[in-house]
């Protein structure tokens, strides 16, 4: 609880700044909502100039162990620990999702389990929790899609292998002129590529998992899905990369949702390594190329003696130079993708996903042709996908090229 004095400093300085007015409400919804304050830390300091809001994590409020105990807690236990004002307030939240269950059945999702609301607990605004409500619609309607789907192709492969038996019973000689390649046959080839790319060393495509406090609930399961698609393509492409998770955070969210999924899975046929170490620990510094697009460095060719980095970042809500703004504070090189040179942009940020990129990446690897590459950018994003003559490709090396990897946007090398 805050004391008075604190109360009473806030006060005075909301008399000064319109920054302080907004902490000063916003230290009006910490008090009232104790489960909000468990999820998000916060900290208000002031000082000379005056006074900032800081969210996320605070390293010198709460020591490291402190918090690591408080991430290893499962959303029931979070729950259970509510104070008496949180389950107040939990009670209201359930009272509102019954209603809207009544008036609007389609807009909220069937089933709510303790993740769920623990999320909703953090959400202010009515709007805000409509908004959380509609994407778990939209993901019970996508995992019942998949369910049915499966639930079809099982009883299309018995009605096969009956057929089959019925065939061999009555010595009846089916189609054997093309043989039949099954999934498992497939999975066992796209597996001894990945094993081949890890015996032939092939080039190394680094994922930089440090994002995850300026992530939310929403945003880190899309960057769950898109880690498994871009897992999936990396099997598919004709050359794959040696892929490698960094910066691993063990008891995140991330990782909570990677071992449900992977406690199904067999390690041994698993090529992607994941660490909790920094790039910085495992590959020399001159290495090192952070693919970001805030760069003004613009990557002309792919060069398979570098290691490419890609942040493991999906920003919804607000748009900002994270991975830029690390690459240059550690000193390594950075370059961004030549999109204004082959695409005509519409609309969005120009940020691609994960399964995206290494799409792109392996194309140009094998074949040198940027125009072939981006044809994966997503055709929504783009007025005319490919516009323009772009006969000389920077697959084959020019002379401003041959003086260096990374061009600037006026073509001087760098």
């Amino acid at each position: 609880m805050l004391t008075r004095a604190v109360l009473q400093r806030f006060r005075v300085l909301t008399q000064h700044t319109n920054v302080a007015a907004q902490i000063g409400r916003s230290l009006y919804n910490l008090e009232l909502t104790s489960a909000y304050r468990q999820l998000i830390g916060q900290c208000l300091y002031s000082s000379s100039v005056g006074v900032q809001y800081v969210t996320g994590h605070d390293k010198n409020e709460r020591n490291k162990e402190e918090k690591e105990n408080e991430k290893r807690l499962t959303a029931t236990e979070r729950l259970q620990q509510l104070d008496e004002q949180g389950l107040k307030r939990l009670k209201v939240l359930k009272l509102e999702y019954e209603v809207m269950q009544m008036r609007e059945p389609e807009a909220v999702p069937e089933n709510m389990i303790d993740e769920y609301w623990l999320e909703i607990l953090g959400k202010n605004s009515y709007f805000a929790r409509k908004r959380q409500y509609s994407f778990w619609v939209r993901k019970e309607k996508q995992r019942k899609s998949v369910e049915e789907k499966k639930r079809k192709r099982t009883e299309y492969v018995k009605e096969r292998m009956a057929k089959v038996e019925e065939s061999e019973r009555n010595n009846e000689v089916g189609n054997r002129f093309l043989p039949r390649v099954s999934e498992a046959h497939m999975d066992r080839f796209y597996i001894s590529k990945l094993a081949n790319a890890l015996l032939h060393q092939n080039p190394t495509l680094v994922l930089d998992m440090d994002y995850e406090n300026y992530m939310s609930m929403r945003e880190i399961t899309n960057l769950h899905d898109q880690f498994w698609f871009l897992y999936g393509k990396n099997k598919r492409i004709q050359q794959p990369f040696n892929l490698v998770a960094c910066s691993v955070n063990p008891v995140g969210e991330f990782m909570n949702r990677f071992k449900k999924v992977a406690k199904h899975m067999n390690f041994d046929s698993f090529y992607c390594e994941m660490t909790e170490k920094s790039y910085l620990d495992l590959y020399p510094r001159d290495r090192l190329v952070y693919l970001t697009p805030d760069s003004r460095k613009v990557l002309r060719y792919f060069d398979p003696d570098d290691i490419y980095i890609i942040g493991g970042l999906v920003d919804i809500s607000q748009i900002k130079p994270l991975s830029f703004t690390k690459a240059k504070k550690q000193g390594i090189r950075m370059a961004s993708l030549p999109l204004d040179e082959y695409l005509s942009w519409q609309k969005g940020s120009k940020a691609l996903t994960l399964d995206q990129m290494i799409q792109i990446l392996g194309e140009v690897m094998v074949s040198g042709d940027w125009k072939r590459a981006l044809q994966y950018v997503p055709h929504r994003k783009v007025c005319n996908p490919l516009y323009g003559d772009q006969n000389d490709t920077e697959g084959n090396l020019s002379e401003e090229a041959a003086d260096g990897l990374y061009l600037d946007e006026g073509n001087k090398a760098v």
